[in-house]
């Protein structure tokens, strides 16, 4: 019984330690695909797994609100002394709405050259310097400045997110990895098409194979789609298929000519198949017996898809399908 790796395999959708990035607000990470199982989602932190549960990095997947930024006044009061640093707790102050008051009632100002001003971190630092007048030492200071604040809108939202149980200010000292499951219509590996032409490791550590009528239907997919010519130690295996799909339909060519160069593959098949049984042992149900009918079918809904149909019969009398679907630009 001969044997070939399996080529056609369903695809798992994992997404493998992904390298995200830390938000501003110190506190997420926003995963930019639909995640299919909270369970089996990991973060990785510098290269190692992080926990929930960790002292440090523990966090929650949830499904990702969204905010909506809008511009509010604050205020604070602190006493005027030479060299004294004070800072504000808010990252996002607009540094050139800060106004400095000498009265509570804000109607008399501070020239602000006798401040510097700066962010450092999570933090607005205002600092007095040597120009601030000797009558003002000791006297109050009331300050005025416009800041932003995020409000949660919504969590209507399809996307998940990492949200940590603390603030981490130092978001450009780590690198975020996370390993996670999405949905097939947002997998990169498989395109959306749910399955992957490229062989698979089983749980043995050995690679997954086709036998028999898996074999034949294979081997068929394998000579229809291989591009003619594509390889110069098989040239008998392909079609001009590939060159075709992607061009205009023409009626009564198009269809003629897919028969024709998918028939010259599979009667190679056939003759290799032959030539295998003289050294092989090749059974009944891998075996092309007949090729039965090839035709290309238009869908209903949009008239540049067609299904290219492929019936055949093995050996051993069983019938077995190929079906895919091509795409012409047009049909004229």
């Amino acid at each position: 019984m001969s044997f070939d790796f399996r080529l056609l395999n369903f695809c798992d959708h994992k997404v493998f330690k992904e390298k995200l990035s830390l938000e501003k607000d110190g506190l997420t990470i926003v995963v930019p695909r639909k995640i299919s199982s909270k369970s089996t989602t990991k973060l990785f932190v510098d290269g190692t797994e992080s926990k929930p549960s960790d002292p440090v990095f523990g966090h929650d997947v949830n499904l990702k609100e969204t905010y909506k930024e809008f511009t509010t006044t604050g205020s604070s009061i602190f006493r005027l002394l030479v060299d004294r640093e004070i800072t504000l707790p808010t990252e996002s102050i607009d540094i050139s709405t800060i106004t400095f008051y000498q009265n509570s009632d804000r109607t008399k100002e501070i020239a602000s050259t006798s401040f510097d001003i700066s962010i450092s971190g999570d933090y607005t630092e205002i600092t007095t310097n040597d120009t601030l007048g000797s009558s003002l030492v000791g006297k109050f200071c009331f300050v005025t400045f416009e800041y932003s604040v995020f409000n949660k809108e919504s969590t209507g939202t399809a996307l998940h997110e990492i949200i940590f149980n603390r603030f981490l200010p130092n978001q450009d000292s780590h690198v975020f990895e996370v390993s996670y499951v999405t949905t097939v219509e947002n997998c990169r590996k498989c395109g959306g098409f749910g399955y992957l032409n490229d062989i698979k490791i089983d749980s043995t550590g050995g690679i997954e194979r086709v036998e028999n009528n898996e074999k034949l239907i294979q081997d068929v997919r394998v000579y229809t789609l291989t591009e003619k010519d594509s390889d110069p130690f098989y040239s008998f295996v392909g079609t001009k298929i590939v060159s075709v799909v992607g061009n205009p339909y023409v009626r009564n060519f198009t269809e003629t000519e897919i028969a024709r160069t998918t028939r010259d593959a599979l009667e190679g098949l056939q003759d290799l198949q032959d030539v295998q049984k003289t050294v092989q042992d090749v059974t009944d149900q891998e075996k092309l017996l007949e090729i039965k009918s090839i035709s290309l079918i238009r869908r209903a809904n949009d008239e540049t898809f067609f299904d290219l149909d492929i019936k055949v019969l093995s050996e051993l009398n069983e019938e077995l399908e190929l079906d895919t679907l091509l795409k012409f630009s047009r049909v004229v």
